[in-house]
């Protein structure tokens, strides 16, 4: 059981929130949630990391433990998200869009469309190894598969990155 944690308090759960907030909040948003649901996601990610810590048996990389922790509350979030968006097509009514975006954003939505067109298998590793920085052989730990498979994950995920980002040059060439 944990200590109950109070304001100042420096519980192990508070340095872990701490430590690796950032971390979760950027996976969650890599794993292809809405930006309206990030928040929501990442609490619960903490709440499941809060209820599981007594279990943690620290032989995989705490990173990699929190992010498989998120990849099930995305999924979990993501078939909640279909269903509302089935109830609104049947309602005959679709969320709306917010607009132009910044240069920066637009590049942060084109990597997010891209990282959506891997299978989860591939978008998990590609997000720890490339844009989390995460050696292969942590991911392996910490996802309970072999180094070997997450090179070849990494490889796949690169090559179908490489040409989607081809095709996508080639219609914004078209296009201009």
């Amino acid at each position: 059981m944990h200590a109950a944690a109070t304001p100042g308090s420096d519980t192990p759960f508070a340095a872990l929130y701490r430590e690796h907030f950032d971390f979760v909040w950027r996976s969650v948003a890599r794993l292809g949630l809405p930006p309206a649901a990030l928040d929501d996601a990442v609490q619960e990610v903490f709440v499941a990391a809060y209820r599981r810590l007594p279990t943690y048996d620290g032989r995989g990389p705490l990173r990699a433990w929190l992010f498989g922790i998120a990849v099930n509350v995305v999924k979990m979030a993501r078939r909640g998200e279909q269903r509302h968006r089935r109830r609104l097509e049947a309602a005959g009514t679709e969320p709306s869009d917010n607009g132009d975006l910044g240069q920066r954003q637009a590049a942060v939505d084109l990597l997010d469309r891209l990282l959506e067109q891997l299978d989860d298998d591939q978008r998990m590793v590609v997000i720890l190894v490339e844009i989390e920085g995460l050696s292969p052989r942590e991911v392996a730990d910490g996802l309970g598969i072999s180094v070997n498979t997450v090179y070849s994950r990494v490889r796949l995920a690169r090559a179908h990155l490489q040409r989607a980002a081809s095709r996508q040059r080639a219609r914004e060439a078209r296009s201009a």
